[in-house]
């Protein structure tokens, strides 16, 4: 429900939906099959307390240097999450509560290295 009303979000926009995956590892797979189809990873996170959740994020940005990684999760207020998101090389972190239109302006900072 939740990837069909991104997908959604979406319509009348510069962007487009090339694949949506259920985990970060068939995401990375698809990344591999064609790296500069790719500008941007939108992934929504569901386990706040995967172990290997940094290192895994942080060996795609190593991969794929040029390509924008945003975090859709439930608002946190654990700062070294965000902290250790940023380190890795996130480029951004966006609350599900996200409004739409706010939504989308932040992917467009995003996609123009804001």
């Amino acid at each position: 429900m939740i990837q069909e009303s991104v997908i959604q979000l979406f319509e009348d926009t510069r962007f487009s939906v090339i694949k949506c995956v259920e985990n970060l590892d068939q995401a990375t797979v698809c990344l591999g099959w064609d790296p500069d189809g790719f500008d941007m990873l939108i992934f929504q996170l569901v386990d706040y307390n995967d172990a290997h959740l940094f290192e895994r994020l942080a060996e795609v940005k190593r991969t794929e240097a040029d390509l924008r990684i945003v975090l859709l999760a439930w608002p946190t207020k654990e700062l070294t999450f965000l902290i250790h998101s940023y380190e890795v090389g996130i480029d951004a972190y966006l609350e599900s509560t996200t409004s739409q239109e706010g939504f989308r302006q932040s992917l467009d900072y995003v996609v123009s290295g804001e």
